[in-house]
């Protein structure tokens, strides 16, 4: 696609296209939104944090090699779970028969099998109690322990470099670190008591108050010292100490979007980021928007307990591409979901514009079976007025400008 596109593929630090189901964009026009695009992405592609993916042809042998040495594998030993999007039908049969293989041979290896168990430890396992991970460690098997934007950063990066797409890298805050800053701040108790008064869902007014003390309560408990030292372990990981280095924080939730709710939007995103102690703040800040008047009433219209969604903060590397364009591409047509063509949309500065809908963007389709035989693909566009565009703002955050 790049040669449609000189300046390639940009992934800014939005990656909206990177959450089918999890970007603020409504309806259809969410569906499997698979990239950002920009303008500005050659420049910085080579700054990015891209973790390898395994080669298939060699995965058995560096899995075991792995597992020996006791770290993190992208290979589950009780699914045989390896890279199906690259492998096809073929790789997913040898998977499986692989698989069948690895149990039967750890049940007569007493030895293999603790060292899986050192590796699911590393990996986290079922009892996962870190309060940070990587991306690069995560896939999108983790919506449980990480929500869904970071579970699927950590696939796209783990599937991408390969084909030359660089995914900003980062860190997530983990479902775990949230209950447990909840149940040890006593906040939790707070919150019950304050959301179990149903007259609160009738009356606007009621629901704002209880809305705003519930997220004041959040706010004025600190962090646990456990979370706060990784938190900042992770930022000096991906920053280099680096007090200007920019990250974008954003909501990930473990509550994943069905056919009759969607969940997207009513988390905070914090974009330009700079330093630490701001980066801690946006995080306690994403933690607090849980409980958005909005997101209250959604959660009890729908059905949902309060207390089973746990909400994560997505930490990745800013890309600047408001000093070109940035936008989003989906693997099909939103409206009537026709898979065979590529639909792209774009705006000048960061793509916050293009997927919360405050500006009319460029739009191409492109017909994909063209697109695979070298020919012009294109098959529509249409030029949006693009009136206005997002950057950063001195000191930190971002702003709305005039393009006019």
């Amino acid at each position: 696609f790049a040669h449609l596109f000189p300046a390639a593929l940009l992934f800014d630090s939005l990656c909206r296209g990177i959450m089918p189901v999890h970007s603020k964009m409504s309806g259809a026009r969410r569906v499997a939104a698979v990239a950002a695009v920009g303008a500005s992405a050659g420049a910085l592609a080579g700054t990015a944090f891209v973790a390898p993916r395994l080669n298939a042809a060699k995965t058995s042998n560096t899995h075991d090699q792995m597992l020996n040495s006791g770290v993190a594998v992208p290979f589950s030993e009780s699914t045989g779970r390896l890279n199906i999007p690259a492998l096809g039908m073929a790789g997913i049969a040898a998977a499986a028969a692989g698989a069948s293989k690895a149990r039967r041979c750890h049940a007569s290896n007493p030895t293999k099998q603790r060292k899986v168990a050192v590796a699911l430890q590393a990996r986290g396992g079922d009892d996962d109690t870190r309060v940070c991970i990587p991306l690069e460690e995560l896939r999108n098997t983790d919506v449980d322990k990480v929500g869904g934007k970071s579970a699927s950063l950590g696939e796209m990066i783990s599937q991408l470099s390969d084909v030359g797409v660089p995914v900003p890298g980062g860190f997530s805050t983990t479902a775990y670190a949230y209950k447990e800053f909840l149940d040890k701040g006593g906040i939790n108790d707070f919150i019950n008591e304050k959301l179990s008064d149903e007259t609160i869902y009738t009356d606007v007014n009621k629901l704002m108050e209880v809305g705003k003390a519930v997220r004041d309560k959040i706010m004025d408990t600190p962090f646990q010292p456990n979370f706060e030292e990784e938190l900042k372990a992770q930022w000096l990981r991906v920053s280099g100490g680096d007090e200007k280095f920019t990250f974008a924080v954003r909501s990930s939730a473990t509550a994943e979007d069905l056919p009759d709710a969607s969940f997207a939007g009513q988390q905070e995103t914090y974009l330009n980021v700079m330093g630490y102690e701001d980066m801690k703040q946006k995080v306690h800040l994403v933690f607090a928007s849980l409980f958005t008047d909005r997101a209250i009433s959604y959660r009890h219209d729908r059905g949902f307990e309060h207390e089973k969604v746990q909400l994560c903060a997505t930490c990745q590397k800013m890309v600047r591409s408001e000093t070109g364009a940035a936008g989003v591409m989906f693997s099909l047509d939103t409206e009537s979901g026709f898979d065979k063509v590529v639909f792209v949309t774009s705006a000048y500065g960061l793509g916050e514009t293009v997927v919360g809908g405050t500006v009319n963007p460029d739009e191409w389709y492109v017909f994909k079976p063209t697109l695979a035989e070298g020919k012009n693909a294109i098959i529509a566009r249409t030029m949006g007025s693009k009136l206005i565009k997002m950057v950063y703002k001195a000191g930190g955050g971002s702003e709305t400008v005039d393009t006019s």
